[in-house]
């Protein structure tokens, strides 16, 4: 599915005038798809590790969504408990 998002991007008009411009934008985007790729392949031979990722990854991106919140809120806190919830969930690491 990254590559598709590539290939819509030059689709749309996004693209510059140069290839080693576009050849960074091109990486920049598959880069973060590459991360989640091997974060949901890990698990599948050592279930340990990856639930370990797993519970690391949660850990970072709640810090990251509550550093960037000028206010913190219990409405802040309770909207994003949905998305952070899940990545605690102790079935993630047991193996």
């Amino acid at each position: 599915m990254g590559i598709l998002g590539t290939y819509e991007s030059f689709h749309e008009g996004w693209y510059f005038e140069s290839l080693a411009e576009n050849l960074v934008c091109t990486a920049r985007y598959l880069t973060l798809m590459l991360v989640f790729l091997v974060l949901s392949v890990i698990p599948l031979r050592w279930p340990k590790t990856g639930g370990s990722l797993y519970q690391l990854f949660g850990i970072g991106f709640c810090i990251w969504i509550l550093m960037t919140r000028k206010t913190l809120s219990l409405g802040v806190i309770l909207g994003w408990l949905p998305v952070i919830l899940p990545l605690f969930s102790s079935e993630c690491s047991s193996g």
